[in-house]
């Protein structure tokens, strides 16, 4: 007799966005969950490289960089190649935010000499601290949506440190018919978010439809700094995952589906 999958016939909601969803989804369905995806988000290239370009020019200069996301790995490599910078930047030491960048870094060759102890920036600053000469100069490579931690922690210990917006984050209005349909015609035993600006974009759809919750769908958050943001709003009830990545996301589901339920 075949034991059922642990997520067999649950519904879950994606929200990441469509080129970080695949593999969280083939992930969902390896457990027997049922995805529907519903991409919040979208990424572009700012408009003005003015910038990237001026800091990519003198990217001998800097010692350490610190990526924040894949996202960023993908943005800053692709400025890397446009301007033939990859010598200068295969002798960088590099720090990645978690286990997730890092496998994005390495596919394109290039190895992370530093992650934290937590996937998250917090957790990344204590590392740095710890790890870098006073004399180190730092390049933050970032999104328009990242977090101020990591550049003011590191400019309050005097690290000459200078930061760099290598990608957008935008809403996608493409997907608001997807998501009311979601919200209203199918049910859904959980809807996950992966970062801070998920909740927020889900939030601006959610009130400018008028779309009123189901009571009895479970959020989840990827990490603390998400739960934050949906607490904001009293999205409940709320799980967090233990450990900070979207497999961490899915046992947690595992492990909520199989605790019995209170009357």
């Amino acid at each position: 007799m075949m034991t059922a999958l642990p997520l067999a016939g649950v519904t879950i909601g994606v929200t990441r966005a469509k080129e970080q969803s695949r593999s969280f989804i083939k992930k969902i369905e390896a457990q027997g969950g049922i995805a529907v995806a519903v991409p919040l988000l979208a990424f572009q290239s700012p408009k003005d490289k003015q910038h990237i370009q001026n800091v990519l020019s003198h990217l001998h200069t800097y010692d350490w960089l610190v990526i924040t996301s894949a996202n960023g790995v993908h943005f800053f490599i692709n400025e890397i190649e446009e301007m033939d910078k990859w010598s200068d930047l295969k002798t960088k030491q590099i720090a990645v935010v978690g286990t997730k960048t890092e496998e994005v870094l390495q596919s394109y060759g290039v190895k992370a000499s530093l992650l934290p102890d937590q996937f998250v920036a917090e957790s990344l600053l204590e590392k740095l601290q710890t790890n870098l000469k006073k004399e180190s100069r730092i390049l933050l490579v970032k999104g328009n949506l990242s977090r101020d931690v990591l550049y003011e922690g590191l400019k309050e210990d005097g690290f000459s440190v200078e930061e760099v917006t290598v990608y957008e984050t935008v809403e996608n209005q493409e997907v608001e018919d997807n998501l009311v349909h979601m919200l209203t015609k199918q049910k859904l035993d959980y809807l996950t978010f992966t970062s801070p600006s998920t909740v927020q974009h889900f939030i601006n759809m959610v009130n400018k439809n008028n779309l009123t919750l189901d009571e009895q769908m479970t959020f989840v958050c990827i990490g603390p700094i998400t739960a934050q943001a949906a607490e904001q709003w009293n999205l409940q009830p709320l799980l967090v995952a233990k450990e900070f990545t979207t497999e961490g996301m899915i046992q947690e589901m595992i492990e909520h589906k199989g605790r019995p339920k209170h009357v």
